[in-house]
């Protein structure tokens, strides 16, 4: 019983790991783990300008901000997003069995002269009638 246990231990965290990888991934959430580049981006003009935190995030995220760290700019978190697309399917296993079905006798699907497999449309769909007031 205890060789189960471990297995469903793995398999839990391994869940949990590939779920955690995907959505970093494949949301915004993964700009959170630059939150450190911010930090410390902001100390540094900090010790420079002597600027605030909100005007930090002023000058770097409401305006055009051009200057001589545009390489560190551009690095900081929700300045680009970049997602990635990664395509994945679920795929059941195969179940043979030696159960068949016979069909014993064929039928014919007899269709009247006057059939048009787009009939049923025509009560919903039909041109714009004008109206005169």
């Amino acid at each position: 019983m205890k060789g189960w246990a471990y297995v469903y231990k793995v398999k839990r965290f391994v869940t949990i790991l590939l779920l955690g990888l995907l959505i970093s991934l494949q949301t915004p959430v993964g700009q959170f783990f630059k939150i450190p580049l911010l930090i410390e981006h902001f100390l540094k003009h900090n010790e420079a300008n002597g600027l605030s935190f909100m005007g930090f995030l002023a000058e770097h995220y409401a305006s055009g901000h051009m200057d001589a760290d545009l390489d560190e700019d551009e690095q900081l978190p929700f300045k680009q997003i970049i997602l990635f697309s990664i395509g994945f399917a679920l795929v059941s296993p195969v179940i043979q069995s030696g159960f068949s079905v016979i069909l014993l006798k064929p039928e014919k699907i007899i269709f009247h002269k006057n059939y048009n497999p787009r009939r049923h449309l025509a009560g919903i769909f039909h041109p714009p009638r004008g109206y005169s007031f």
